[in-house]
């Protein structure tokens, strides 16, 4: 290979990765500023849901199975060690519902920003998609499963996981018709679903013809039921 050919296909390399890692930082950009408008936009009613500005622990059942119940944690005012709040808090709702899964199995309170982490050290961007909380899960001790079930089929494997006690996180435009987002759905009959929803740390609920029009085309089971 000629010394010139070579410095083309380096620089066509580091053309191409400068243009990917633009792409990256813009669509991060994009979502948190629509994210912070919805922010924005949340009621007074939905942030008092927030006791002490921290994340609160939700008393409703987890599902029909019994069990441990699913506590209610907000993305937006889960804090570091120090207090502070992470800079990547708008976009870790996968984070945010991973960590409600694992008190739900574990009883152990863990932070968003920590499992962020696990996936990749501290510089790791907290948008994530499915296989990224199986292994956060797997992480901690939670075996779950992506799957890419259609709308049609979807409800009935949540109502039966639901009902033995088991919640699932479930991708969708929760938020935005433009955004993806992550919550935790925790109880499913006939009529639809009950939700926790990590942006605010608020309660949802959605039939399942509103589900069909939200649901982002992924969802993640646990295989197992809570500790006791």
């Amino acid at each position: 290979m000629s010394d010139l050919l070579a410095q083309a296909i380096i620089a066509a390399l580091g053309a191409f990765i400068v243009a990917a890692l633009g792409y990256i930082t813009a669509t991060l950009q994009a979502n948190t500023r629509t994210l912070e408008a919805a922010a924005t936009a949340r009621t007074v009613d939905q942030a008092a849901a927030v006791v002490g500005g921290r994340r609160t622990e939700d008393r409703s059942p987890g599902g029909g199975g019994g069990g441990r119940a699913a506590p209610l944690y907000d993305q937006l005012r889960d804090p570091l060690p120090d207090g502070g709040l992470p800079a990547g808090r708008y976009n870790e709702c996968g984070e945010e519902c991973c960590a409600m899964v694992i008190h739900q199995q574990h009883g152990v309170e863990v932070s968003a920003d920590a499992l962020r982490a696990q996936l990749g050290g501290p510089g790791r961007a907290p948008i994530t998609d499915g296989p990224d909380l199986v292994k956060i899960l797997g992480h901690n001790n939670v075996a779950a499963g992506i799957h890419g079930w259609t709308a049609a089929e979807a409800p009935a494997h949540i109502t039966a996981s639901c009902a033995a006690g088991r919640s699932v996180i479930v991708l969708g435009r929760w938020l935005s018709p433009t955004v993806l987002h992550w919550v935790l759905v925790t109880t499913a009959d006939g009529g639809g679903i009950g939700y926790n929803d990590p942006w605010g740390g608020v309660r949802g609920a959605a039939t399942w013809e509103l589900f069909g029009q939200r649901y982002g085309g992924q969802l993640v089971t646990v295989t197992r039921a809570p500790d006791a």
